[in-house]
């Protein structure tokens, strides 16, 4: 099963050149990744409720990884989307500062390190 990338830019409000967050779905042999950018809030939410929903049943067992390296803000739809994936065994990926302090907004926990995750994509070698 190879990777499959997505990403999804939808406005929002009535700004006209104001954008959601940009997100990428990437899909390995153990894990399923969501790498998200920008500020989440209750419309990110249902997107991503929604996108999980549909790619879940083609996951599996697979490991849930939300990457909120670049994550600005989340108001309380996202933290309580994530709260609910985080009891499910959902793990997260906080490459800076500011998303260290995000998954501990959500976990209520300190987060003292980056656990190793399992590749999303699925090497692949070519011999001549």
């Amino acid at each position: 099963m190879g990777s499959r990338f997505q990403l999804r830019v939808e406005p929002i409000g009535k700004l006209p050149n104001k954008y959601m967050t940009r997100y990428y779905m990437h899909e390995g042999p153990t894990a399923f990744r969501f790498e998200l950018a920008g500020d989440l809030d209750a419309t990110d939410a249902a997107s991503l409720a929604q996108d999980w929903h549909t790619a879940s049943s083609l996951v599996g067992k697979r490991t849930l990884i939300i990457d909120v390296t670049f994550v600005t803000e989340i108001d309380e739809a996202v933290r309580s989307l994530f709260g609910r994936w985080y009891e499910r065994g959902a793990e997260f990926a906080a490459g800076s500062k500011r998303a260290r302090e995000l998954v501990e907004s959500v976990t209520e926990r300190p987060f003292t390190h980056e656990l190793p995750h399992a590749p999303t994509y699925r090497p692949r070698f070519f011999l001549r």
